[in-house]
């Protein structure tokens, strides 16, 4: 019993021992404070910090009037664009604890919710992951974006679909042992590249446009499944009486709810890079068109 003991002790020491990730590099030199952190708080539902913004939304509504009717953009591109551009430059926000080690994400990924219009009703919500570029034209990061979103909304079976036909499938017994045994296995570094890619939940943030919805925007937890430390959902564009000059009047806002993983990085870094993404969309037409976004894309 006891050479047993011993034997799984360094079989886990040996295991623990790799921290190659293909989607991230381990991060050395942290303070004492943000390793322990690790531990006090090993999963993202109890590191969740919450923010809450509002988003001046003539400027958005401005720009989007000004670009070519083929773009066929609305505000989610817009916040796509954003998120990507302020996560390329707060490399500290792209990051995420896996293992109990911190690790800097190795590129920009973001997935987004949308509206599965052809499809049947219980499948009317998809999940898309794609990477965020600094190479293209605001253009033609709506172009990448609309293809991606006719592929889903055309009933083809992305290798998201296909992962969960095959799971759901499983009886009830064998499909918790698979969850656990894949939780294993990506906390020990072991997970495939092609499967983290292409899992929606493998990635920087994970945006939800509830405006689309017609709805207001709620704080949404993070998953512990797969390694997103941000969630932000966006509600329906409303008229709000804000303070402008000493004066009160109504303007159209944009409602912002952030949810992000404490351990990743502290709340100053947070704050500063939020202020970032607000600054970018209440002046899309100075900060999106000099450095031309794009994305890459996968199924998620």
């Amino acid at each position: 019993m006891i050479l047993s003991i011993i034997t799984l002790i360094v079989l886990l020491s040996i295991l623990s021992m790799k921290k190659s990730r293909p989607d991230g590099f381990p991060l050395a030199n942290l303070h004492p404070y943000r390793k322990l952190m690790f531990y006090i708080m090993p999963s993202r539902t109890e590191s969740q910090v919450y923010f809450k913004r509002h988003i001046v939304a003539q400027p958005m509504l401005d720009y989007l009037a000004t670009l070519p009717q083929e773009a066929s953009a609305n505000i989610t591109h817009l916040l796509l664009a954003a998120l990507g551009k302020t996560l390329e430059e707060h490399t500290e926000m792209n990051r995420f604890v896996s293992g109990r080690n911190l690790y800097q994400r190795t590129g920009i990924w973001i997935t987004f919710s949308m509206k599965r219009q052809k499809l049947e009703k219980k499948s009317a919500i998809a999940m898309v992951k794609m990477r965020y570029q600094s190479s293209h034209s605001f253009h033609d990061f709506c172009k990448h974006v609309n293809e991606e979103i006719l592929i889903q909304r055309s009933g083809t079976k992305t290798y998201a679909d296909k992962e969960f036909d095959f799971f759901t499938r499983l009886p009830r017994p064998l499909l918790n042992l698979g969850v656990k045994l894949f939780t294993l296995v990506d906390y020990y570094n072991f997970l495939p590249k092609s499967f983290i890619e292409n899992d929606g939940l493998y990635a920087s943030v994970v945006l939800a446009n509830l405006g689309s919805l017609k709805m207001d925007p709620g704080y949404h937890h993070l998953y512990e499944w797969g390694n997103c430390p941000i969630f932000i959902t966006a509600g329906q564009i409303q008229e709000t009486p804000l303070a402008k000059d000493g004066a009160v009047e109504s303007q159209k806002v944009l409602p912002l709810r952030l949810t992000y993983d404490e351990r990743i990085g502290d709340g100053l870094s947070a704050k500063v890079a939020i202020d970032r993404l607000v600054e970018i969309l209440e002046n899309p037409q100075a900060h999106l068109e000099p450095t031309h976004p794009s994305i890459e894309k996968t199924d998620a």
